[in-house]
């Protein structure tokens, strides 16, 4: 989600391809992306996956558009730590729910998984949402790619209401984020 979005905000001509993940896999698909896995990202003929280098990669490729600070500066750096935060340890955590199989070879373990999984991702929520007191966007004065991400990841907990309920500054980021148009173009072809 976070890549199409960054492509709408970015306003930038694309053609989104559906990709079927199930067995057996697609072999043009590996050929692009040899996890087999989405999102994938076709140009100058050249495919580049995972969310977050998608991501950096489409923000340095259009810096006029600033949904990232510029490179060499402190905000640039900012706008990478929560970037990379986000991809690195909230998504994985994630991953731990809704992919519990790739953690263990015994589906007894699955339960456990997802129960540490998700007290990770409750610590995690509440870390940030104090680290968001008194800020408007996640890296800084500007809205960024890195509160796309924030978005993207904000709607995959499994009780959205809670959260928001619960956690203030993570809810008035949500809210800030999700009322941008293109952000509701993208949310209204997954619904």
């Amino acid at each position: 989600m976070a890549p199409h979005v960054l492509l709408e905000e970015l306003g930038v001509p694309y053609e989104l391809t559906r990709v079927e993940l199930g067995k057996p896999r697609d072999e043009a698909y590996l050929k692009l992306n040899p996890w087999g896995r989405v999102p994938t990202l076709v140009t100058d003929g050249k495919a580049i996956f995972e969310s977050a280098a998608i991501c950096l990669h489409l923000t340095d490729r259009h810096p006029d558009k600033g949904l990232a600070p510029a490179v060499g500066t402190m905000e640039r750096a900012t706008f990478y730590q929560w970037l990379l935060f986000l991809a690195d340890t909230l998504q994985p955590a994630f991953m731990r729910i809704y992919r519990s199989s790739r953690f263990s070879d015994d589906p007894a373990h699955e339960p456990a998984v997802k129960d540490k999984a998700r007290h990770d991702i409750a610590e995690i929520w509440s870390t940030l949402d104090r680290a968001l007191a008194g800020k408007t966007w996640l890296a800084g004065d500007r809205f960024s790619a890195a509160d796309i991400y924030f978005h993207m990841l904000f709607t995959w907990d499994e009780d959205m209401a809670a959260l928001k309920r619960g956690h203030h500054n993570l809810a008035a980021l949500f809210d800030r984020i999700h009322g941008r148009p293109a952000v509701e173009r993208i949310a209204a072809l997954n619904m």
